[in-house]
């Protein structure tokens, strides 16, 4: 049985590191909820 894939979304602050560790945070959130999170903005951060 496939589970749900969790595609996660955010606003940018403009300050990227913390950016990314909220990116981070949310995306183990949900995998720790039971879901495989995908998450572009941690794969291609532009500037």
């Amino acid at each position: 049985m496939k589970r749900p894939l969790a595609y996660l979304t955010a606003a940018w602050s403009g300050e990227p590191d913390i950016d990314m560790e909220l990116a981070a945070h949310y995306c183990r959130l949900a995998y720790e909820a039971g879901f495989p999170p995908s998450a572009r903005f941690c794969i291609c951060r532009c500037s």
